[in-house]
């Protein structure tokens, strides 16, 4: 598993199978995303926590629809409530309204994001700062406890690869 999916499982626990599953997809889809519009995959997915705790099926007060809560009239060209509510069309979504924002000369597309098409300094800006670092936290700490569990292991074993060099 990547570090992306990782970070979501254990931020968002505790999850049934079937939350898992809905999870891991979110997961994968940010991970495509960030790798196609350069976005940090880390920021794709505090923003993804934080609009909707990472469920695909969420439809806001005022339409915003998916796993990022886009309105998808707002995107050019436009996508429909049905298409965001997928994981793979909700990030992409996504990252046609930044880059939209981007676009337009806005300085602060995650800001503009926060503040629903405003386009302002948010307290929920600082919030995905927040929900970021604790999702790297995360992800570094499973990736030592792996660490440390496969040298135990190694150790353990007696003779591993390391007895060799």
């Amino acid at each position: 598993m990547t570090p992306i999916i990782i970070a979501l499982l254990l931020y968002l626990q505790p999850a049934t199978d079937e939350r898992r599953d809905e999870i891991v997809d979110v997961g994968q889809a940010i991970e495509a995303a960030a790798e196609l519009s350069g976005f940090d995959p880390f920021d794709l997915a505090a923003l993804v926590v934080r609009e909707s705790r990472g469920r695909v099926d969420v439809v806001g007060k005022r339409g915003e629809c998916g796993p990022a809560q886009v309105m998808g009239w707002h995107l050019r060209p436009r996508m429909t409530c049905d298409e965001l509510k997928t994981a793979d069309g909700g990030m992409l979504g996504a990252v046609r309204a930044l880059q939209q924002w981007a676009r337009a000369g806005h300085e602060d597309v995650w800001a503009c994001f926060a503040s629903g098409n405003i386009c302002r300094a948010a307290r929920s800006e600082r919030r995905r700062f927040r929900i970021r670092a604790k999702l790297r936290h995360l992800a570094a700490t499973y990736y030592a406890a792996a660490a440390t569990r496969a040298a135990h292991d190694i150790a353990a074993r007696g003779s591993g690869f390391l007895t060799g060099l």
